[in-house]
């Protein structure tokens, strides 16, 4: 299998980078991202993605009909 020297220094790079992540957690001068509630977030992105979605939809219903059809004719 694996050479214990990879697994004892893999672990090693872990616990370092959980300390980093822990000492960055409790640091003072790093701050929480601001919380967006979701029904803003859906009323923005969601007026770019829904026109999307329609043609989207259509092609995929219309492809995979294109694709049995071809499958049956072979």
């Amino acid at each position: 299998m694996g050479n214990n020297g990879d697994i004892k220094e893999i672990t090693l790079l872990l616990n370092e980078a959980n300390n980093l992540a822990s000492a960055i957690r409790t640091d003072a001068e790093t701050f929480e991202l601001p919380y967006v509630a979701t029904d803003q977030l859906f009323a923005v992105f969601g007026s770019l993605f829904i026109p999307l979605l329609v043609p989207i939809l259509k092609n995929i219903v219309s492809e995979t009909k294109r694709y049995k059809r071809k499958l049956k004719k072979d």
